[in-house]
C-alpha cells in the first residue's frame, strides 16, 4: 500500500514538472519575435494658436470697517466670608438651572443660626447632598422588637437526701425489759450486721437475762433458785418510713436459746432446756449523724418447743421494750 502511494505521488510530480517546462518554452518564443510594422499613413497636425483674453476691469470694493471688539462679560467670583452678612439676592448665572451645575450653598447661607449664635458646623450643615437625587433602595424598616426572652433559670440543685444506695456495717449495744417466768427482767444484748442502703439491715442479735425482779423461785426444800436465760439469732429490719434524721422500721429475730434453773450462788444447773424463738417488733430510729443511730424498740418474744419437767413450768414468752445505741454507716 505504501509503494502504490509513493508511485502515485511521483507521477503527479512529473506531470506538474512537464507542464511548467512547456509554459516556459512558449514564453521565451514570444519574447524573441520582432515587433510588427505599422502600414497606417502618417497624419501631420497643424499647431493651434490660442489668443490672450483682454483684461477685465474690476470695480473697487467699498472700504472694510472693522467692528469694535466686544469684551467678554466679566466672570463673577463669589467669595464666602464666614463673618459677612448673607447676600441680599442670588448671584446671577450661578443657579443650577442656568449653569447646569449643583450649587452646594443655598441663598440663606450664613454661619449664624436663627437665634444669632455662630453655628460651629458651618458650612457643612448648609451643603447640599449631591447624592440626594440618586435612587437608593428604601432603608430597612426598624421595628421595636421585644427583647429576646431569656431561657428560664436552671432549677437549684437539690440537696442530697442521703438516700443513695450504699453498703455499710453497724454494731451496737441494746438493753430491754421483758418478763421471765412471769416476773420482769432486764436483758442486755449486742447486735451488728450490714446496712444495704438506708432501709434494709441484715445481721444478728444476742440477749442475756441479767436480772430478774420480784419474788425468787423457791424449790420444795425452800432454797432460792436462779433462772438464767439466753437467746439470739438472725435479725432483719426494713425501714418503711425513711427521713433524713429518723426512720420507722419493722424488724424481727429468728433463732433459739437456752434456759437454766440453778441453786442460788451455785454454778451448776438443776434443770436446763432449749427453745426456739421468734421475736417480731418495730423500732423508731433517730439518725443525727451518718455514723450514729439511736433506737427505741418494742415487740413480743415467742418462745416455743421447750418442756420443763413437771410439775415445773417457767414460761419464756412475753413482750419487750428497750433502747439501742448503734455505730456505723447509716446514710
Amino acid at each position: 500500500m505504501d509503494a502504490v502511494s509513493t508511485l502515485g505521488a511521483s507521477l503527479i510530480a512529473i506531470s506538474l514538472l512537464a507542464s511548467a517546462t512547456a509554459q516556459l518554452v512558449s514564453t521565451v518564443a514570444v519574447l524573441d519575435e520582432p515587433p510588427p510594422v505599422d502600414a497606417t499613413p502618417t497624419v501631420v497636425v497643424a499647431p493651434i494658436v490660442v489668443a490672450t483674453p483682454a483684461p477685465v476691469e474690476v470695480p473697487s470694493a467699498a472700504p472694510v470697517v472693522e467692528a469694535p471688539a466686544v469684551a467678554p462679560p466679566p466672570i463673577q467670583v463669589r467669595v464666602i466670608d464666614p463673618l459677612a452678612a448673607p447676600p441680599a439676592t442670588r448671584i446671577e448665572g450661578t443657579t443650577s438651572a442656568e449653569s447646569g451645575l449643583s450649587d452646594p450653598f443655598t441663598p440663606s447661607d450664613t454661619p449664624y443660626s436663627s437665634t444669632g449664635a455662630l453655628d460651629p458646623s458651618y458650612p457643612f450643615s448648609r451643603m447640599a447632598d449631591p447624592f440626594s437625587s440618586m435612587a437608593y433602595p428604601p432603608p430597612p424598616m426598624i421595628r421595636n422588637l421585644p427583647p429576646p426572652s431569656l431561657p428560664p433559670p436552671a432549677p437549684p440543685a437539690k440537696a442530697s437526701t442521703g438516700r443513695r444506695f450504699f453498703i455499710g456495717g453497724y454494731g451496737g449495744l441494746s438493753t430491754r425489759l421483758s418478763p421471765a417466768s412471769r416476773k420482769m427482767g432486764a436483758y442486755t444484748g449486742i447486735r451488728g450486721g450490714l446496712m444495704l442502703g438506708r432501709r434494709i439491715s441484715l445481721g444478728g442479735s444476742f440477749y442475756n437475762l441479767g436480772a430478774r425482779f420480784g419474788a425468787p423461785i423457791v424449790d420444795s426444800d425452800g432454797r432460792d433458785l436462779d433462772l438464767s436465760l439466753r437467746y439470739g439469732g438472725f435479725a432483719v429490719g426494713l425501714a418503711i418510713v425513711d427521713r433524713r434524721t429518723f426512720q420507722f422500721a419493722l424488724q424481727s429475730l429468728f433463732g433459739g436459746g437456752t434456759a437454766c434453773i440453778s441453786v442460788e450462788d451455785e454454778d451448776y444447773c438443776i434443770e436446763s432446756i432449749r427453745f426456739t424463738v421468734i421475736e417480731p417488733g418495730a423500732a423508731l430510729y433517730f439518725v443525727p449523724a451518718r455514723w450514729f443511730r439511736l433506737g427505741f424498740e418494742g415487740g413480743y418474744r415467742f418462745a416455743m418447743k421447750y418442756n420443763w419437767q413437771p410439775p415445773n413450768f417457767f414460761p419464756m414468752s412475753g413482750g419487750y421494750g428497750g433502747i439501742s445505741v448503734e455505730f456505723g454507716r447509716f446514710r
